[in-house]
């Protein structure tokens, strides 16, 4: 057994609940220490995307389960400024709000343990039009439901990236916040931040 495979090992034994016991934890939440579950990069500048109304959501007519294994009968959706604030809109917003006494918390698109969304989303792409004039690295902020421009870099650079891919394409970044999940966790955070980003 190699030395990477003992360390691995070790960190599952050490995590995992068993019958007699809970993995290892904080034995309380420090309230006054809880991460904010919103990263803002301040001082950017922001791209404010499409929000849609419950009623043109509820309007707009989806494709059927079986229609996503039948590629002839979706065609892609160009790349511009609707479809990427759909993208995001459908894979990481703010779908509800939710109220208990005077405490009001969001829910969010993606599910994540303990409501506390450790996945962080980026969009890297070339100009997208109606968005973006050049290529950009930008960070999804759901609470705005906006973008947020982290670097504008030439095009030249795009060119090598998106090389040998279909023209339309960007890509999509997943980091992860650990310490939003070890605030609660502990030792187990590890395996719910890898849980939550896929």
């Amino acid at each position: 057994m190699t030395a990477e495979l003992e360390i691995i090992l070790d960190y599952h034994k050490a995590s995992k609940h068993n019958f007699k016991a809970y993995a290892p934890g904080p034995s309380r939440l420090n309230m006054s220490i809880k991460p904010d579950p919103f990263l803002n990069y301040h001082g950017t500048r922001h791209f404010n995307l499409e929000i849609w109304s419950d009623e043109q959501i509820k309007a707009e007519i989806f494709p059927t389960y079986e229609q996503v294994f039948l590629p002839e009968k979706l065609k892609p959706s160009e790349l511009n400024a609707e479809s990427i604030s759909r993208l995001f809109f459908d894979s990481f917003a703010i779908s509800a709000w939710k109220k208990a006494n005077n405490t009001k918390w969001p829910l969010r698109v993606n599910p994540s343990s303990g409501n506390l969304h450790p996945t962080e989303v980026y969009l890297l792409s070339g100009p997208v039009k109606g968005l973006l004039k050049n290529p950009s690295v930008c960070h999804y902020a759901p609470l705005p439901h906006a973008l947020e421009l982290r670097t504008e870099f030439p095009r030249e650079t795009w060119e090598l990236l998106s090389l040998g891919f279909p023209e339309g394409t960007f890509f999509v970044g997943l980091t992860s916040i650990f310490w939003r999940v070890s605030w609660k966790y502990g030792l187990r955070a590890f395996r719910y931040s890898q849980h939550d980003i896929g």
